[in-house]
């Protein structure tokens, strides 16, 4: 059931990718982004029948994510999580004595 809803919304995606690849090639961050989404629902609807293509479809996705990573697409997400780093200062706790 889930397959038959989500075949559709990963041809759309995988449309409105290739649109964006072509129609604004200078922009390779957004076109990577979109083809992740899409492979990744692509992924997601051929588990239960195919699960070797499944997992052709989730290595596309892997490569499109770290596409996108890594041509300035995970900048505000990478900021992010610095900022969350320095929240997380270790403290050093001692054991109380006598318990």
């Amino acid at each position: 059931m889930i397959a038959i809803l989500l075949t559709p919304a990963s041809l759309c995606a995988q449309a409105c990718a290739l649109a964006l690849i072509l129609l604004r090639p200078h922009d390779r961050k957004t076109g990577a982004g979109a083809s992740c989404i899409a492979n990744a629902l692509a992924a997601a609807a051929r588990i239960p029948e195919n699960p070797p293509l499944a997992g052709v479809f989730a290595g596309v996705a892997a490569y499109f994510a770290w596409l996108w990573w890594h041509s300035g697409g995970g900048d505000d997400t990478k900021r992010r999580l610095r900022s969350w780093a320095r929240a997380f200062t270790p403290v050093r706790r001692t054991a109380p004595i006598g318990a």
